[in-house]
């Protein structure tokens, strides 16, 4: 067997509280899968082991090394962060008993199972920070964005270094590096105070009847892998049904002014907008005044808005898809709507450690 084969060789995996996102690589770096699957955390940590199994299902890694990161551990079924590592170890412990794995901690370290209760800190919430440093030796200046379907990541990069002030949830959410908005889960209550009906702005009531999922897919642009969950109703997922759920939120039932659904939707996506913008271009006032090559780069299922706040700021536009190698396999399946961007941080842990196995005896080559 080549390096140049397509067999499985490294395996990134990004546990978050909504999602595992599963990457694998060759040994020779080129990606051959990527998938993202529902795994709800928040009500057992016997989802996570379900959820690597069916990728089992699907794939050959029994020869493969694996890397991990992870954000799942705040979710609110664990007691504390530290909880939450240590039980989300706990499971990948017995998923991969045979082949064992490596957590990554921040600015690129290597955990053992086994020293992880020390190094809590370095291994919560850290999956940023691998899509920093893949990032960070392909371009030289550009503000990452990373929205995902419930939170946005906000990473700047200037003259190929890593220029975050935030390490953990705390303080990225205090330097606004991490923003709690999404594409998908963010409910519409979290998003605006009020929506547009007729000349009247209409205040919104403070349930969970719609989200931004529902937003978008009235607007036609929601990535159809992107929305895996039940809508918040439980009903279809249909430009209609989300528009029936819009006009809940102000309190009305939907008579078929499917023209209103989309001003209401259109509001609601400006929102979000101006809500992430304002926070790239307050980094972008920091960091890169007098740096002209600096632009913008798309992450996640929501990196076509990166692309319109691209436009907006009148800043060169960049996707992450651009900066991975693929092989013939993965590459016929974007054509059916997968997207490598959704899975990024996965991907990024899984080429920064089949990096790091080169300088060892045996490495990703090894059959």
């Amino acid at each position: 067997m080549t390096c140049s084969d397509e067999s499985i060789r490294v395996c990134g995996w990004d546990v978050g509280g909504a999602h595992l996102k599963f990457a694998a690589l060759t040994a020779d770096l080129r990606l051959v899968a990527a998938e993202q699957l529902i795994c709800p955390l928040w009500e057992d940590t016997a989802h996570l082991r379900v959820a690597i199994d069916a990728l089992r299902e699907r794939y050959d890694f029994t020869k493969a090394r694996h890397a991990v990161t992870m954000t799942g551990e705040l979710c609110d079924n664990f007691k504390t962060r530290r909880d939450g590592v240590r039980l989300i170890v706990d499971i990948l412990e017995k998923s991969f008993a045979d082949a064992g794995f490596s957590l990554y901690g921040l600015r690129g370290s290597w955990i053992s199972p086994q020293n992880s209760a020390e190094r809590i800190a370095e291994i919560a919430s850290a999956n940023w920070s691998a899509s920093a440093q893949f990032l960070a030796s392909r371009v030289d200046s550009a503000v990452i964005i990373d929205i995902g379907s419930t939170t946005t990541d906000v990473i700047c990069v200037r003259d190929g270094k890593v220029m975050a002030r935030g390490v953990d949830d705390f303080s990225r959410l205090k330097h606004r590096e991490l923003i709690y908005t999404g594409l998908v889960r963010t409910p519409i209550a979290a998003v605006v105070n009020t929506l547009p009906y007729g000349d009247a702005q209409i205040p919104v009531v403070a349930e969970t009847f719609a989200t931004v999922a529902d937003a978008y897919r009235i607007l036609e642009n929601l990535p159809q892998d992107a929305d895996l969950y039940p809508t918040a109703d439980g009903a279809e997922k249909t430009a209609a049904a989300s528009a029936r759920r819009m006009f809940r939120m102000i309190g009305r039932d939907y008579d078929g002014e499917f023209g209103q659904a989309q001003a209401m939707a259109a509001y609601v996506r400006e929102a979000q907008l101006n809500h992430i913008g304002s926070a790239v271009e307050a980094h972008c006032h920091e960091l890169f005044t007098g740096v002209p090559e600096a632009g913008l780069l798309g992450m996640g299922c929501g990196a076509h808005l990166v692309e319109i706040l691209a436009r907006r700021f009148r800043l060169k536009y960049d996707a992450f898809d651009d900066f991975i190698t693929m092989t013939n396999g993965f590459k016929e399946r974007l054509q059916e709507g997968i997207r490598a961007a959704v899975c990024g941080p996965a991907i990024a842990v899984a080429h920064e450690y089949a990096v790091s196995l080169r300088g060892e005896e045996g490495a990703i080559c090894e059959n």
